[in-house]
């Protein structure tokens, strides 16, 4: 059995076809990055559902609890909280230059972005810790030791 189709048909049909494969390969795009890419979660977020989070690299925003900074090279314990919760954080590594451990002057705030998953133990693990603006902070340093 033959289909006689016209051009415009058949041109028409490549063109959906077409478009159809290009919506495929974007959804599948998306789908994929969304295991590569690590969203922003509130420390509320991750504290009121941490079983979500366990083995999964997200990045978590907030600030230090400064009375929660323990440096015991390698390894760095801190808490970082959105004003509601608090969540505590363990990274092993390098101490970024800008973060607080007494060596710069004393802001009321530092904000922070840790990234890493949730442990069994309840714990952040941190891969990485980002000090947000450390040029306000390193001014402040400045400042105190003009004095």
């Amino acid at each position: 059995m033959v289909i006689l189709v016209d051009r415009k048909t058949a041109k028409n049909f490549k063109l959906v076809l077409g478009l159809g494969v290009i919506l495929l390969f974007v959804v599948i795009g998306f789908s994929a990055l969304d295991g590569f890419v690590s969203p922003y979660k509130t420390v509320s977020e991750v504290v009121s559902h941490p079983q979500d989070y366990t083995g999964r690299q997200i990045q978590v925003e907030g600030y230090v609890v400064k009375e929660s900074i323990s440096w015991l090279p390698p390894v760095l314990k801190f808490a970082v909280t959105d004003g509601k919760n608090q969540l505590d954080i363990k990274y092993e590594g390098v101490l970024p230059g800008s973060f607080p451990t007494g060596k710069i002057g004393n802001p009321s705030r530092i904000d922070i972005v840790v990234i890493g998953s949730m442990a069994d133990t309840g714990e952040f693990l941190a891969g990485q810790v980002l000090v947000k603006c450390p040029s306000k902070y390193e001014q402040k340093l400045n400042e105190s030791s003009l004095d």
